[in-house]
Formats: structure tokens, sequence, C-alpha cells
């Protein structure tokens, strides 16, 4: 695609098994979305990976992103549970940020089981009025530091949508 290769706004559905190869922008661009997302690949786009936007919910296992300058930007109050998932070679893997001053945070992130390698100026870069969780997930350049949360599970605000993720099973 020359611009971004799937943009889904207020959709709500299950995307898998799909590969997103050298988008011009975004592989997967989302607004106001309740998506699912199973082992699918976003590599070399041009821009994000995974971008979700504006109270997007994102329920994502299994996929890969690679070689992306942003791995996933979860913003504007939008939430991403992330389940091994690998980030490789990514400009960032995470980045979130409040885009919009009417949303009143920014974007949530929990990663679970996952593998962040290879990243070129940071792992994960959070902005003010955001937070991530990470279960289970190491990430070495994390900048924003204070408002990342480290646990062995998830917690409770993060079940529901684990629970949304029929068939994915997490200790």
């Amino acid at each position: 695609a020359c611009a971004d290769a799937l943009d889904l706004d207020m959709s709500r559905g299950e995307v898998r098994d799909c590969i997103f190869l050298r988008s011009g922008n975004d592989a997967l661009d989302l607004m106001t979305c309740d998506l699912t997302l199973r082992r699918c690949l976003m590599s070399a786009s041009g821009d994000k990976g995974i971008s979700i936007g504006e109270a997007t919910v994102l329920r994502a296992a299994d996929c890969a992103v690679e070689g992306c300058n942003v791995g996933m930007e979860p913003k504007d109050a939008s939430r991403a549970l992330i389940v091994r998932t690998t980030f490789r070679n990514c400009g960032i893997a995470l980045h979130s940020y409040q885009k919009k001053w009417f949303y009143r945070r920014g974007g949530s992130a929990a990663l679970v089981d996952c593998v962040v390698a290879g990243s070129i100026e940071s792992d994960i870069l959070l902005e003010k009025h955001t937070d991530a969780l990470l279960v289970r997930t190491a990430a070495n350049d994390v900048r924003g530091d204070s408002l990342v949360r480290r646990a062995d599970e998830l917690d409770d605000a993060w079940l529901d949508e684990l629970r949304a993720l029929e068939g994915v099973d997490v200790p």
C-alpha cells in the first residue's frame, strides 16, 4: 500500500493471519475501534506498525512487528493488550502519548510475554498521561520509566480484555 495498508474507523471485529509488508505509512491504523488482532505480521512500514487512536480497544496475540519506524502507538484514551508478540528492529517499539486534549489522557498498553529487541531509538517511550504494564516482558531503554509498571501477572484492569481474547491462555 502506498499509504496505510488497513485503515479502520469506528469498526469492530477481528483481523487474523495477515501480512502487512512495506506500507507507505501505517500497516494498521485504528480510530475508535474494538479489534482483535491474531497472528499478523507488520513489517517495514513507513511509519507505525499499529496506530491505535481515539478510544480504540485493541487485543493482539501472537503477532510480529518488524522494522517499522514505531512498532505500536496507543494514544487518546486507547487501550492495547498485546500478548506473545515480538517487536524487532523498530525505531521505537512502543510510543504512547496524548494527541488530542479532549480525550483527557493518552494511551495505555499492557505487554504480556512479549519480546522487544533491536530497537534503534528506544524500546518504550511514554509521555505524560500514559501508562504501560509489562508482564514477563523485558524492555531495556525505557523513556518515561515512572509510567511503567512491571508485574508477574495481569492486574484486574486488564482482565476483561484478556477474557475477550478467546483461546489465549496466559498464566
